[in-house]
């Protein structure tokens, strides 16, 4: 059988199976991103107005420090009672600091307005003399970041153009506790990534641990916006991930890919799909392509099998990276390092949670750090929720993933300082066998 042949059914499986670790919790984020940049390339074919982003409204008042807009990050500042550094790095990405938000202790839930941004901006949960309290960074009711103990700057974590679903719980503070938040700008891409003609959309120089192999964007030096070709040149036999990008203004098309000549696969609705910053759209061949050159080729068509199409407003991306390493779970290929909120994260280990075709309830202790869950099954409509024991906590439920062949994906955090009840289901109630995956933040 051809490698084409191969990418081909494994693509139509994990289409089925949505098998991409990290695709649940990044889809209200791709779309709010590509929305955005869709929105500015089209303004400037004159087919739509420019668009103003609204902040959020606060449920209690978030008083930005300074007062007049962002000012240049010279060296660390306080925020939250802490030295937050002036710029930081994520996932081959600079930023710089550019507000700082103080979060009123007075009530427990604090909505959080940003300053309006079409750009992909990091903010850093801060806080001090807590007294035992705790402080925790809530994205669209997802748990994100939290602070335990006297105090501490945690993580950035990303927050997307359009984000109006921030909010910080407040728990058990001490009466001298200070909580704020750091925003990050973007400063520019990490040194070797490949950043598209609108100088926003980009594959980054690694992903998931892994060296960019090869990567390009169409409509570069005034080549054709409606295709592309990258060739890749291998020094030995690869599992190869391919990432795409594509947004246009052209509604209804589909982004086509072939391989070596041959059609490999193609993927529908570029109008409102695509991925900026990190590659994803993603798929792999299972035995891995020759050593030697290879060519990938993008471009627009009218659905899955139609005429090509031209569209100037056009932007197609391809990425290529080596596969990470995987191991297997329940049956299923899992990617031992995987990303999710601003950080890499790797496999510690899984836990059976069936037993003859039956969910039962595993409990997790996330107790200094915090623990990403996933989960892997073999077949059907499987989903993972997760209650905290103690009351007033923050649970977590995730999307659901159908595959008749099984499938894996990554449910979020379960945050430092609970215990967790844990547990898979199948949506319709059929027998199934699953497993949960545990993953700990790589330092």
């Amino acid at each position: 059988m051809s490698t084409v042949d191969d990418l081909r059914s494994t693509l139509e499986d994990r289409a089925r199976a949505v098998d991409d670790p990290g695709a649940s919790p990044r889809v209200v984020a791709v779309h709010e991103r590509v929305r955005g940049l869709r929105r500015r390339r089209r303004a400037t074919a004159g087919a739509l107005a420019a668009v103003v982003l609204a902040a959020g409204v606060g449920l209690a008042t978030l008083d930005p420090v300074g007062g007049d807009g962002p000012e240049p990050a010279e060296g660390p500042r306080t925020v939250g009672g802490q030295a937050v550094p002036a710029t930081v790095s994520v996932l081959g990405r600079g930023y710089e600091l550019s507000d700082e938000v103080t979060v009123g202790t007075g009530e427990r839930t604090v909505r959080v307005a940003l300053e309006p941004s079409e750009e992909l901006r990091v903010v850093s949960l801060a806080a001090s003399d807590l007294d035992g309290g705790s402080a925790t960074l809530l994205d669209h009711r997802r748990g994100v970041a939290r602070v335990l103990g006297s105090g501490s700057v945690q993580p950035p974590v990303p927050v997307y153009p359009g984000t109006g679903g921030l909010r910080v719980v407040l728990d058990g503070l001490g009466p001298d506790a200070e909580v704020g938040l750091a925003v990050y700008d973007q400063t520019g891409p990490g040194s070797g990534a490949v950043v598209g003609p609108d100088d926003v959309a980009l594959f980054r120089p690694s992903a998931f641990g892994e060296e960019l192999l090869a990567a390009g964007f169409s409509g570069v030096d005034g080549a054709d916006p409606s295709q592309l070709t990258v060739r890749l040149d291998l020094d030995q036999r690869q599992v190869v991930r391919v990432a795409t990008f594509c947004t246009a203004a052209t509604r209804g098309l589909w982004l086509s890919v072939d391989l070596d000549g041959r059609p490999a696969y193609s993927r529908g609705s570029c109008d409102d799909e695509g991925m900026a910053d990190l590659p994803g759209g993603w798929t792999s061949q299972e035995r891995g392509l020759a050593r030697g050159e290879h060519t990938l080729r993008a471009y627009l068509t009218r659905g899955a099998d139609g005429p090509e199409v031209d569209d100037p407003t056009a932007v197609i991306g391809i990425g290529a990276y080596p596969e990470p390493a995987t191991t297997t779970v329940a049956g299923t290929s899992v990617d031992r390092v995987v990303e999710r909120d601003g950080r890499l994260w790797e496999l510690e280990g899984a836990l059976t949670a069936t037993e003859d075709g039956e969910p039962f309830t595993r409990r997790i202790e996330a107790d200094a750090e915090p623990v990403l869950v996933g989960f892997a099954f073999d077949g059907g409509i499987a989903g993972l929720e997760a209650e905290p024991v103690r009351g007033g906590g923050v649970g977590l439920t995730s999307d659901l993933v159908g595959s008749p062949r099984g499938g894996s994906s990554i449910a979020g955090q379960l945050l430092a300082g609970d215990t967790y009840e844990v547990r898979l289901y199948e949506d319709r109630g059929r027998p199934f066998e699953g497993s949960i995956l545990l993953y700990r933040p790589v330092a």
